[in-house]
Protein backbone atom coordinates (compact mmCIF):
# COMPACT_ATOMS: atom_id res chain seq x y z
CA UNK A 1 0.00 0.00 0.00
CA UNK A 2 1.44 3.16 -0.77
CA UNK A 3 1.76 6.07 2.03
CA UNK A 4 -0.99 8.39 2.52
CA UNK A 5 -0.04 11.69 2.04
CA UNK A 6 -0.77 13.33 5.49
CA UNK A 7 -2.07 16.42 3.65
CA UNK A 8 -4.78 14.22 2.09
CA UNK A 9 -5.67 12.73 5.66
CA UNK A 10 -6.02 15.94 6.93
CA UNK A 11 -8.59 16.87 4.35
CA UNK A 12 -10.90 13.83 4.88
CA UNK A 13 -11.12 14.73 8.42
CA UNK A 14 -12.12 18.37 7.26
CA UNK A 15 -14.66 16.74 5.00
CA UNK A 16 -15.55 14.40 7.74
CA UNK A 17 -16.81 17.01 10.17
CA UNK A 18 -18.94 18.85 7.46
CA UNK A 19 -20.76 15.42 6.55
CA UNK A 20 -20.59 13.43 9.13
CA UNK A 21 -19.62 10.91 7.37
CA UNK A 22 -16.40 8.31 8.67
CA UNK A 23 -13.37 10.46 7.58
CA UNK A 24 -11.59 6.79 6.30
CA UNK A 25 -14.15 5.76 4.08
CA UNK A 26 -14.12 9.53 2.51
CA UNK A 27 -10.57 9.11 2.22
CA UNK A 28 -11.04 5.68 0.16
CA UNK A 29 -13.39 7.16 -1.91
CA UNK A 30 -11.09 9.82 -2.78
CA UNK A 31 -7.98 7.11 -3.17
CA UNK A 32 -10.37 5.43 -5.50
CA UNK A 33 -11.09 8.49 -7.48
CA UNK A 34 -8.06 9.77 -7.97
CA UNK A 35 -5.36 7.39 -6.20
CA UNK A 36 -3.08 7.76 -3.15
CA UNK A 37 -2.13 11.62 -3.81
CA UNK A 38 -3.93 14.99 -3.44
CA UNK A 39 -5.38 15.65 -6.59
CA UNK A 40 -4.30 18.65 -9.19
CA UNK A 41 -6.79 20.96 -8.98
CA UNK A 42 -8.07 19.76 -5.45
CA UNK A 43 -11.10 17.76 -7.07
CA UNK A 44 -11.30 15.42 -4.83
CA UNK A 45 -14.08 13.37 -5.43
CA UNK A 46 -13.49 13.40 -8.91
CA UNK A 47 -16.80 15.93 -9.37
CA UNK A 48 -17.73 16.47 -13.13
CA UNK A 49 -19.19 19.65 -14.62
CA UNK A 50 -21.27 18.65 -18.29
CA UNK A 51 -18.71 15.35 -18.48
CA UNK A 52 -15.28 17.38 -17.36
CA UNK A 53 -13.72 17.84 -13.65
CA UNK A 54 -14.39 20.62 -12.12
CA UNK A 55 -10.72 22.34 -10.85
CA UNK A 56 -10.82 24.21 -7.42
CA UNK A 57 -8.59 27.05 -6.38
CA UNK A 58 -7.43 25.14 -3.78
CA UNK A 59 -7.81 22.45 -0.91
CA UNK A 60 -10.28 23.99 1.32
CA UNK A 61 -12.64 25.00 -1.78
CA UNK A 62 -12.55 21.51 -2.92
CA UNK A 63 -13.14 19.80 0.61
CA UNK A 64 -16.23 22.33 0.96
CA UNK A 65 -17.52 21.60 -3.29
CA UNK A 66 -17.25 17.65 -1.70
CA UNK A 67 -18.99 18.60 1.27
CA UNK A 68 -21.55 20.35 -0.31
CA UNK A 69 -22.54 17.87 -2.88
CA UNK A 70 -23.24 15.34 -0.37
CA UNK A 71 -25.16 17.42 2.37
CA UNK A 72 -27.39 19.34 -0.66
CA UNK A 73 -27.08 17.09 -3.85
CA UNK A 74 -30.35 15.01 -4.40
CA UNK A 75 -28.91 12.02 -5.67
CA UNK A 76 -26.69 11.81 -2.70
CA UNK A 77 -29.49 11.64 -0.35
CA UNK A 78 -28.84 7.99 0.80
CA UNK A 79 -24.55 9.05 1.43
CA UNK A 80 -26.75 11.79 3.51
CA UNK A 81 -28.79 9.18 5.38
CA UNK A 82 -25.92 7.62 6.43
CA UNK A 83 -23.49 9.72 8.87
CA UNK A 84 -22.70 8.55 11.85
CA UNK A 85 -23.63 5.27 10.90
CA UNK A 86 -20.93 2.07 10.71
CA UNK A 87 -18.17 2.67 8.08
CA UNK A 88 -20.20 -0.40 6.16
CA UNK A 89 -23.41 1.34 5.80
CA UNK A 90 -21.38 4.46 4.28
CA UNK A 91 -19.47 2.12 1.56
CA UNK A 92 -22.49 0.49 0.59
CA UNK A 93 -24.51 3.88 0.67
CA UNK A 94 -21.58 5.62 -1.46
CA UNK A 95 -21.28 2.34 -3.74
CA UNK A 96 -25.29 2.45 -4.22
CA UNK A 97 -25.40 6.28 -5.49
CA UNK A 98 -24.62 7.69 -8.88
CA UNK A 99 -21.56 8.82 -7.62
CA UNK A 100 -19.88 6.62 -10.15
CA UNK A 101 -20.62 4.77 -13.19
CA UNK A 102 -18.99 1.57 -12.54
CA UNK A 103 -20.20 1.79 -8.73
CA UNK A 104 -17.02 1.08 -7.54
CA UNK A 105 -16.28 -2.44 -9.08
CA UNK A 106 -19.94 -3.17 -7.40
CA UNK A 107 -18.02 -2.15 -3.67
CA UNK A 108 -14.97 -4.02 -3.72
CA UNK A 109 -13.07 -1.63 -4.85
CA UNK A 110 -14.05 1.09 -2.82
CA UNK A 111 -14.22 -1.71 0.20
CA UNK A 112 -10.97 -3.00 -0.62
CA UNK A 113 -9.06 0.71 -0.27
CA UNK A 114 -10.77 0.99 2.59
CA UNK A 115 -9.59 -2.24 4.08
CA UNK A 116 -6.23 -0.81 2.87
CA UNK A 117 -6.15 2.40 4.45
CA UNK A 118 -7.66 1.42 8.29
CA UNK A 119 -5.70 -2.12 8.32
CA UNK A 120 -9.38 -3.88 8.95
CA UNK A 121 -11.75 -6.54 7.40
CA UNK A 122 -14.51 -4.71 6.46
CA UNK A 123 -17.15 -6.37 3.89
CA UNK A 124 -20.40 -4.86 2.57
CA UNK A 125 -22.96 -6.43 0.24
CA UNK A 126 -23.73 -2.63 -1.77
CA UNK A 127 -26.31 -2.88 -3.99
CA UNK A 128 -26.64 -0.41 -7.26
CA UNK A 129 -29.08 1.83 -7.88
CA UNK A 130 -30.93 -0.49 -9.89
CA UNK A 131 -31.41 -2.69 -7.13
CA UNK A 132 -32.02 -0.14 -4.94
CA UNK A 133 -34.98 1.18 -6.70
CA UNK A 134 -36.44 -2.00 -7.63
CA UNK A 135 -37.03 -2.72 -4.19
CA UNK A 136 -38.50 0.67 -3.40
CA UNK A 137 -41.97 0.03 -5.11
CA UNK A 138 -43.77 1.64 -7.21
CA UNK A 139 -43.61 5.00 -9.47
CA UNK A 140 -40.76 5.76 -6.52
CA UNK A 141 -38.89 2.98 -7.76
CA UNK A 142 -38.80 4.20 -11.24
CA UNK A 143 -38.61 7.42 -10.26
CA UNK A 144 -35.47 6.56 -8.20
CA UNK A 145 -34.29 4.56 -11.40
CA UNK A 146 -34.72 7.28 -13.43
CA UNK A 147 -33.33 9.76 -11.53
CA UNK A 148 -29.87 7.67 -10.94
CA UNK A 149 -30.25 7.36 -14.88
CA UNK A 150 -30.07 10.68 -15.41
CA UNK A 151 -27.23 11.98 -13.17
CA UNK A 152 -24.91 9.15 -13.89
CA UNK A 153 -25.69 10.36 -17.75
CA UNK A 154 -24.46 14.01 -16.14
CA UNK A 155 -21.69 12.69 -14.77
CA UNK A 156 -20.74 11.39 -17.84
CA UNK A 157 -20.65 7.59 -17.03
CA UNK A 158 -23.70 5.42 -18.20
CA UNK A 159 -22.32 2.40 -20.23
CA UNK A 160 -24.32 0.11 -22.49
CA UNK A 161 -23.99 -2.81 -19.46
CA UNK A 162 -25.89 0.30 -17.28
CA UNK A 163 -28.95 0.60 -19.62
CA UNK A 164 -28.85 -3.23 -20.61
CA UNK A 165 -29.13 -3.92 -16.67
CA UNK A 166 -31.89 -0.80 -16.04
CA UNK A 167 -34.12 -2.41 -19.19
CA UNK A 168 -33.75 -5.91 -17.75
CA UNK A 169 -34.90 -4.88 -14.08
CA UNK A 170 -37.68 -2.75 -15.36
CA UNK A 171 -38.71 -5.73 -17.46
CA UNK A 172 -38.59 -8.10 -14.91
CA UNK A 173 -40.87 -5.74 -13.27
CA UNK A 174 -43.46 -5.41 -15.33
CA UNK A 175 -43.66 -9.05 -16.00
CA UNK A 176 -43.67 -9.23 -12.24
CA UNK A 177 -46.77 -6.78 -12.15
CA UNK A 178 -48.68 -8.45 -14.85
CA UNK A 179 -48.07 -11.59 -13.02
CA UNK A 180 -49.26 -9.97 -9.78
CA UNK A 181 -52.04 -8.52 -11.96
CA UNK A 182 -53.37 -11.50 -13.37
CA UNK A 183 -53.01 -13.44 -10.22
CA UNK A 184 -55.72 -11.56 -8.74
CA UNK A 185 -53.44 -10.77 -5.73
CA UNK A 186 -53.32 -7.16 -3.91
Amino acid sequence: MPAIPSALSGYANQAASLTGLDSNVILSQWISENGWTVPAGYNFGNIMNNGSPVVYANASAGVSAYASLINNGSYYSGIRATAGQSPSAQIAAITASPWDAGHYQNGSLLTNVYNSVTGSNVSTTASTPVASASTSGGSTGMQTLLANLNQTQKTGGTSALAYSIIFSVLGIGLVLLGVRFLGGTS
